[in-house]
């Protein structure tokens, strides 16, 4: 970090030029004497690799020149920056995973199937499934009946529900019209006399 703000505050993109900056620096800035020749020896080290170990005097020097007040405090500062990156880059990763999988989740399901009263989303691989229709996904359900006039019709009297003919006095009603999503059988509009003979015998108009 000491070597590339050198390099930001314009020194001589070499080992000396690096190495004479940061001495003229420290003289300059924080009344510190070090040779240029002991930063140019950091500097070699650094970029071969070597393990190297700076006294804490320097250590305080070079933070300072960092804008730090101390060593302990770039310690510290640069920890927190660290744990912050960290926390973010963890957070990104999960998002991206929880996106990822929603994605790939929305992408797979493109077929339906029927479950209780009505369609669910589920992955064509899924047994009894057919292919995803919006509109019976969104419209299309089993219904339970009230015998108030409003649930069968509408206002203009065009009917609300649909039927199967399960049984003799056995009626399922469905929210629009299509077929039984069992049995394949077409629905029937609902009408007065199916509603008095098998759902409501009491109904009047």
């Amino acid at each position: 970090m000491v070597f590339e703000k050198a390099l930001h505050e314009g020194a001589s993109n070499s080992r000396n030029g690096i190495a004479t900056h940061i001495s003229q620096a420290l003289d300059h800035d924080f009344k510190f004497s070090i040779t240029s020749k002991a930063i140019s020896n950091y500097h070699q080290k650094l970029e071969e690799g070597e393990t190297f170990t700076i006294s804490k005097v320097i250590r305080n020097q070079l933070s300072k020149y960092l804008g730090y007040t101390d060593y302990k405090d770039f310690i510290k500062k640069n920890e927190e920056i660290t744990v912050k990156k960290n926390r973010s880059r963890y957070v990104i990763i999960l998002l991206l995973v929880i996106i990822g999988y929603f994605i790939y989740d929305s992408t797979r399901k493109k077929c339906m199937q029927w479950q209780g009263d009505r369609y669910v989303k589920v992955h064509c691989e899924e047994p009894n499934t057919i292919p995803l229709d919006i509109g019976l996904y969104n419209n299309f359900r089993k219904l339970e009946a009230t015998c108030e006039k409003t649930f069968f019709f509408n206002a203009d009297g065009s009917p609300k529900v649909w039927y199967y003919k399960r049984g003799d006095k056995d009626l399922e009603l469905f929210s629009a019209p299509g077929v039984h999503p069992l049995k394949g059988n077409d629905l029937r509009k609902i009408n007065v006399d199916m509603i008095k003979k098998h759902v409501c015998p009491d109904y009047s108009e």
